[in-house]
């Protein structure tokens, strides 16, 4: 059955005395378009993106008055995206002094007040000063956005039912509608899941908003784009699952193996092959992948226990090579508490390669040189200021006593300044 979208009209009529203007000036008919120079009456809103729990707020302002004296507008928005909460005059304003009313009662009885506003229906009335062309903001209206509104684009309308100078001659003012969008809610499982805050939390709940609104997403295939728009009208929970599941080498073919191995150095070796996905899930099934997204977002990588001890004063180094669309790339990577750290924007299939160099005694910082750098962290250590990893200790220990102090700092700093030929 197709859905009948509601509509609850608010009507607004101001009524500006004015004076200065001479006769004249009334007697023209006045055809104000919203984006024209001259724009009499705008609404706007605060937000152009909203989700379900939000508040939207609704501004109706004169920007330019141009004779208008009487004026009785519509506002109309969907009541199966929004629930009106409030509707208040400006304070600080030329409008301040507004009185709120039922418009309905207000065609036989001008004498109600603010506190006699029913069925979502709500007017307001003013009187200018004697000298005063009143221009700025009218009212507020604040909307809360319904757990199960509608996701896309909405529109907030007003229409001009009357308007009229301050003879009582008609103008003609057309109305402009103000779009916002209603995203959808969208739960992304990082890697990590005690992460509060995940870049891809942000970027895949963009890239669903996008497929939401129509636009064609690259990473996105058709089918599943319509199956997550499908979900998401029918309020089901859509969740993203960004998983590193660890590949068995058979898994990968001896074509890719291949071109793998043109990228690795002669010492490198493969640690492990690894799929990364972006799953799409609904109500836990899932339903698809997301193969690309526009901004990097950082993957771990743990490191496999199956790899064979480290030599002392041996460095390993990682590399993480991506095989996305048939071509290999080596991507910049780092070593974390918690595995290999890299940044990524595709997601297939990852070879996790490892290189075991003789590392440089004096070394503390693995930059391939012993100098004063090293020394200031030792003395650091020795001072109970910093911590050092199993592996510094082995390289700082220069003078092999089986412990970690300021002598061993004294004996780079000697050597950084020629004082000394070896470190041994």
């Amino acid at each position: 059955m197709k859905r009948i979208k509601k509509y609850i009209a608010v009507i607004v009529t101001g009524v500006l005395c004015l004076s200065g203007i001479g006769t004249s000036s009334y007697q023209k008919t006045i055809n104000v378009l919203a984006d024209d120079e001259n724009v009499v009456v705008a609404l706007t809103t605060d937000q152009e993106v909203v989700k379900a729990g939000d508040t939207l707020q609704a501004i109706l302002s004169v920007k330019e008055n141009d004779g208008i004296a009487g004026l009785t507008v519509r506002m109309q928005y969907d009541t199966e995206v929004l629930s009106l909460v409030s509707v208040s005059s400006v304070k600080d304003s030329a409008f301040e002094d507004a009185v709120l009313f039922p418009v309905e009662q207000f065609l036989n009885d001008t004498t109600v007040t603010i506190n006699e506003v029913s069925d979502g229906i709500v007017g307001f009335s003013y009187v200018a000063s004697e000298k005063e062309m009143a221009k700025g903001d009218i009212l507020i209206a604040d909307f809360s956005v319904k757990e199960k509104a509608t996701v896309g684009k909405s529109v907030l309308s007003y229409e001009y039912l009357d308007a009229s100078d301050e003879l009582g001659n008609s103008l003609i003012v057309e109305g402009k509608t103000t779009e916002f969008t209603v995203a959808p809610i969208v739960n992304v499982k990082p890697q990590d899941e005690e992460t509060e805050k995940s870049e891809a939390t942000s970027e895949v709940a963009k890239l669903i908003e996008d497929v939401v609104s129509q636009q064609v997403v690259k990473g996105i295939a058709k089918e599943l784009a319509a199956k997550i728009v499908d979900a998401i009208n029918q309020y089901k929970e859509v969740k993203v699952e960004l998983s590193t599941d660890e590949m068995e080498e058979s898994d990968v073919s001896q074509e890719t193996k291949e071109d793998i191995a043109k990228q690795m150095g002669e010492e490198e070796k493969v640690a492990a092959f690894f799929d990364i996905d972006l799953s799409v899930r609904v109500e836990g099934e899932e339903i698809g992948t997301i193969t690309e997204i526009e901004k990097e977002i950082e993957v771990t990588l743990p490191i496999p226990e199956k790899l064979p001890e480290r030599e002392k004063r041996v460095r390993r180094m990682f590399y993480v090579l991506r095989v996305h669309d048939n071509v290999v790339e080596k991507l910049a990577a780092l070593v974390a508490e918690n595995g290999i750290v890299f940044k990524t924007d595709r997601f297939s299939t990852y070879v996790l390669t490892y290189e075991d160099r003789l590392g440089k005694l004096g070394d503390v910082n693995s930059d391939e040189r012993a100098d004063i750098a090293d020394a200031l962290m030792i003395s650091r250590y020795d001072a109970r200021l910093a911590e050092m990893e199993d592996e510094q200790m082995e390289f700082a220990d220069v003078n092999e006593d089986g412990e970690v102090n300021i002598a061993d700092a004294l004996m780079i700093s000697r050597y950084d300044a020629g004082l000394i030929e070896r470190l041994e």
